[in-house]
């Protein structure tokens, strides 16, 4: 008898971990990740965008949060994988099944920052991360467009840009901080897998092609998602 072939989400699995080479663009909204997993599908570096799904966000959230805790105490990304990436793969299971069809990871659950870079890495243990910085003030205005626009998704944020606008900013530079700060722990431990791009300077694809080991054919950076509010 010939055997069927795995689903998707056996084929890339191993101890319930992912086995294989996924990219996960680790920089907060309105940064240009959805453009950037674009480029990664049109340069043929990736194959399989996941699309964003809150539901898994929510249903995993109360088992990846202490996860985040502990990786947000660690001082070292190795030590704290070799430490909990058992109890992470065994916790995170249903979520990391329905991540292994894609590798390619922008938006929730996977992409963004919901997950703590440490906490993914041992779920995906050959993932690349990638970051991208954006001027600071155009990032936040981009935000505010995006959340006042859409107060019906995002109620709280958008009363506080009403009520609160200086303390909407804080908080967003506090979690800009925090966030980048994760990612360069987890870059200076696994600097071969991360890399940094400037959004304002990614018509120029050379940086992303060299760090994949890929000919830059000139290609333009497809811009996707983006809008005036």
């Amino acid at each position: 008898m010939i055997p069927l072939p795995l689903p998707a989400r056996w084929r890339h699995m191993k101890a319930g971990r992912i086995s294989r080479v996924v990219h996960v663009v680790a920089s907060p909204y309105k940064t240009g990740t959805s453009s950037l997993g674009h480029a990664l599908i049109s340069l043929g570096i990736g194959s399989a965008e996941m699309p964003y799904r809150g539901d898994l966000l929510k249903t995993y959230r109360p088992a990846f949060r202490p996860l985040n805790w502990t990786a947000n105490q660690a001082p070292s990304a190795r030590d704290w994988i070799a430490r909990n990436g058992d109890r992470a793969a065994r916790d995170l299971r249903g979520l990391t099944r329905a991540l292994a069809p894609y590798d390619v990871f922008h938006d929730a659950p996977f992409g963004h920052n919901h997950l703590h870079p440490i906490l993914r890495k041992a779920l995906a243990p050959r993932a690349r991360f990638l970051w991208i910085n954006r001027d600071y003030e155009a990032w936040v205005d981009s935000v505010r467009r995006w959340e006042t626009g859409r107060p019906e998704l995002y109620a709280s944020r958008a009363a506080q840009w009403r009520d609160d606008p200086k303390g909407r900013r804080r908080a967003l530079r506090r979690s800009w901080n925090q966030r980048y700060a994760r990612f360069l722990q987890l870059a200076e431990e696994f600097p071969e897998d991360c890399l940094e791009l400037q959004l304002e300077r990614m018509d120029d694809m050379g940086p992303l092609c060299a760090f994949y080991g890929i000919e830059n054919t000139g290609q333009s950076f497809p811009k996707r998602n983006i809008s005036k509010v």
